[in-house]
């Protein structure tokens, strides 16, 4: 499970992955702080669960929600599990909609770096959205911790003005290192045609 929050604290974005007999669940979901503000009375604890007896409220918190099953092995094509690989999210408002950014990745176990961007916005009572996905290389960090073929992963991920900054590991045999790149927003733009 990950979540995030847009700058303003209004939405929270929540992404869970649920595991069932024919295969794998993700779910992304939309939440108005507001409502939940409201619902909790502004008492928090360590931990607030979605379940129990608060569930049947918080549900109403639900801005909307968008589910994907994985019963097939197409892994290029998955939108919420890239590759089998799920790092990081984080969501800016864009006018009255959402832009949601996920990382995924991880070379040493064969997973493509990747960041999918989803505009997503209201419509009537049901989400709508657009993917978009690119690939990452970092060909500046090619041999800074002693290796001319390190094996890069990427790692939490924030929108920075006009940027998405993320951490990225880099692991040889010998030692590990860790950094900070960023990519334009605009430059996630290859559109994600899911099957």
């Amino acid at each position: 499970m990950a979540g995030a929050l847009t700058a303003d604290g209004s939405t929270l974005v929540m992404w869970k992955q649920l595991t069932e007999k024919k295969g794998k669940r993700m779910e992304l979901s939309l939440y108005d702080m507001k409502k939940i503000r409201k619902i909790i009375g502004g008492k928090f604890e360590k931990t607030l669960s979605f379940g129990g007896k608060l569930k049947k409220e918080l549900k109403k918190a639900c801005s909307g929600s968008i589910q994907k099953h994985y019963y097939q092995d197409d892994i290029s094509k998955r939108l919420l599990h890239p590759y089998t690989s799920f790092q990081s999210l984080d969501i800016e408002k864009n006018g009255g909609g959402w832009k949601i950014y996920i990382t995924g990745g991880c070379e040493g176990a064969n997973n493509p770096l990747t960041i999918t961007r989803m505009d997503v916005r209201r419509k009537g009572k049901s989400i709508h959205y657009n993917a978009f996905r690119e690939f990452v290389s970092l060909p500046a960090l090619l041999g800074q911790n002693n290796s001319v073929n390190p094996k890069f992963e990427l790692e939490g991920c924030h929108v920075v003005g006009n940027n998405l900054d993320f951490g990225v590991v880099a692991k040889n045999e010998s030692e590990v290192k860790q950094y900070i790149a960023y990519v334009p927003l605009n430059s996630i733009q290859r559109p994600l045609i899911e099957k």
